[in-house]
């Protein structure tokens, strides 16, 4: 459902003035490889769609209406020894017309170097996406489509559950509403 996108891929192209960009992405950060036990890096929507899959050293975006949102990682292949089975969950507050950047951390449990704990960190810019290091994927919609509906019960099981870590405040934020106005500021 990911494949390689066209060279010259450009995280930092601006979207269209009545959408927001998200720029998922995932550095490789095993200090050493005892192999990834997860295929990918499943990133879900709480409407169970699939914005995309971030493999070590990939990005991906996803061009979304402004507003809220809420964004979820699930490896599905993962083995979960340590709770839920939702590592990352997101509260996002988009802007049309801007571009946002999130990394996802997955680094390996201290103790099982095999079992990797995700979660989402919002960035200002886009480092190691801007600078080449990472490969840009894109999404093949027909394929994440059939996929979502393939994994169907599972999905709804794993956002039920993200949506707990939401509601329990177990969530990272990314952008949001401007700050109000101080008294004595103009801002």
């Amino acid at each position: 459902m990911m494949r390689p996108a066209i060279a010259g891929t450009n995280a930092g192209a601006a979207p269209s003035a009545d959408r927001a960009r998200v720029v998922f992405f995932c550095e490789d950060e095993r200090g050493f490889d005892f192999g990834n036990p997860s295929e990918a890096f499943y990133i879900v929507d709480r409407d169970q769609h699939l914005l995309g899959a971030l493999q070590w050293g990939t990005w991906f975006s996803a061009d979304l209406s402004p507003g809220q949102h809420e964004f979820f990682e699930w490896a599905p292949y993962e083995p979960k020894l340590f709770g839920s089975s939702v590592d990352g969950a997101m509260k996002a507050y988009l802007e049309a017309g801007r571009t946002y950047y999130v990394q996802l951390t997955a680094r390996p449990h201290p103790f099982y170097q095999t079992a990797v704990i995700p979660r989402f960190v919002p960035v200002s810019e886009a480092g190691p996406v801007a600078a080449a290091r990472l490969r840009p994927l894109v999404t093949d919609p027909t394929a994440a489509n059939a996929w979502a509906a393939d994994h169907g019960g599972a999905l709804r099981s794993h956002i039920a559950d993200g949506l707990r870590k939401v509601s329990g405040g177990e969530f990272s934020t990314l952008g949001g509403p401007e700050p109000a106005a101080r008294p004595g500021t103009d801002r």
